[in-house]
């Protein structure tokens, strides 16, 4: 005998197969729970008002360095995660850098002004981290961070006591229009110890 079946909502994309007395409801794109009722009439009504999607993600949104096809962020999508400028140096004591900050490790006995970064044109140097990891054994040591022009530009020698463990912040706030190269100044005195990190944002 056929069957009378009914779906609800209307709205509602779905399929309702009956093939040897085993029903199969399709809900396209998703997987529903569904409500079924059957009667003694042998008329099949099916409920997917109720249903609760089965689905993980609803939706993706991309976010910085990353776009996604399509760009609605649903059905089948494809990310694709952007790198830029992005170096890093395979040997000890080489600087690590990205868009946006520069982190660099000293010591004591390095070459003195030390070459740490180039600036690109158009940033700004918002925040200069020198953190002592190994205090210099001399009392009298300095460092300075600026450029060869105006090596304290961006951290002057009295923003920092390479004598105390510690880390020492300044903002400088200073807008770079072209290319600069910023390097480190490393007066030791007497020491035979001291080592740190030069972190700088920009």
């Amino acid at each position: 005998m056929a069957k009378s079946i009914n779906v609800t909502p209307a709205s509602q994309v779905a399929t309702v197969e009956v093939n040897n007395r085993e029903l199969t409801v399709s809900v396209q794109k998703e997987l529903k729970l569904v409500d079924i009722t059957i009667d003694a009439r042998s008329t099949i009504a099916v409920d997917i008002s109720r249903a609760v999607s089965q689905t993980g993600v609803q939706k993706i949104i991309a976010g910085n360095n990353i776009t996604i096809s399509p760009g609605t962020g649903t059905g089948e999508v494809t990310i694709n995660a952007s790198v830029g400028n992005v170096a890093y140096a395979n040997r000890a004591g080489s600087a690590a850098t990205v868009d946006g900050w520069v982190k660099v490790p000293f010591v004591f006995s390095d070459t003195s002004p030390k070459a740490i970064a180039v600036i690109p044109a158009n940033s700004v140097v918002s925040q200069v981290e020198v953190i002592i990891t190994t205090p210099f054994n001399d009392v009298a040591a300095t460092l300075r961070v600026g450029t060869q022009s105006n090596s304290s530009e961006l951290v002057a020698s009295s923003d920092v006591y390479p004598s105390q463990a510690g880390t020492y912040t300044t903002v400088p706030g200073r807008i770079y229009l072209s290319e600069t190269h910023v390097v480190l100044t490393i007066t030791p005195g007497s020491s035979y110890t001291g080592s740190g990190m030069l972190i700088i944002y920009y």
